[in-house]
């Protein structure tokens, strides 16, 4: 076998390895799994909520009502999230998982969720005008109504049994892991095949 070879194998090794290592990183650093349903979601995704518990540990959710849920579980916690039509800064503060404070409040907003009945269609928005804006871009919202920040928690409670909170692993693709898998098995073998090659190498010199 050529003295290329174990490096040959080596190098491609590195490059899965790498391949696999960065894919897993990058999915892990961008996406989340919601803590009430489970749902994967980006974390850049408007609809994506994050809730942070008093210890500043952050956690999240994909819906208001599953926000709700999580901080309940947290109990003294805030609610991080964006109004889906402006993407205007929202917080819901929580204390003994009771709301106490929902921000912004002037007299230009009203923060409500957009009731769809399901996660992927529950939408936060911080005005009765992005509300009506929102209905008018999607026909699946068209017909929704709107919800106050009582009502969702009152839908939050309702649903709090139904889910065991917590971290949720996300899925990871199988090619990923075989990636990895196959890289480090290159690694193992490449210095493997050099010592054959200079055993080899060392018979011939012999004979």
């Amino acid at each position: 076998m050529p003295k290329f070879m174990p490096i040959l194998i080596a190098v491609v090794g590195i490059i899965l390895l790498a391949g696999g290592a960065s894919t897993y990183i990058a999915k892990s650093s961008s996406t989340a799994a919601c803590e009430a349903c489970g749902m994967e979601i980006t974390k850049e995704d408007i609809s994506a909520i994050e809730v942070v518990s008093e210890s500043g540990e952050a956690h999240w959710a994909c819906c208001p009502v599953c926000a709700m849920v999580v901080s309940m579980y947290y109990q003294n916690a805030t609610l991080h999230a964006h109004c889906f039509s402006c993407n205007e800064n929202t917080t819901v503060t929580f204390a003994g998982a009771n709301i106490m404070s929902v921000t912004p409040s002037d007299g230009t907003h009203n923060v409500t969720m957009i009731f769809g009945m399901s996660c992927m269609m529950n939408k936060l928005v911080c005005s009765n005008e992005c509300a009506d804006n929102v209905r008018a871009t999607y026909d699946w919202a068209s017909a929704l109504p709107s919800r106050t920040m009582s009502q969702t928690f009152g839908i939050a409670q309702s649903k709090y049994a139904q889910f065991t909170v917590g971290y949720k692993v996300i899925q990871t693709p199988t090619i990923t892991y075989g990636l990895i898998a196959g890289g480090s098995i290159l690694l193992v073998v490449a210095p493997l095949e050099w010592v054959l090659v200079e055993r080899r190498k060392a018979q011939k010199e012999k004979t």
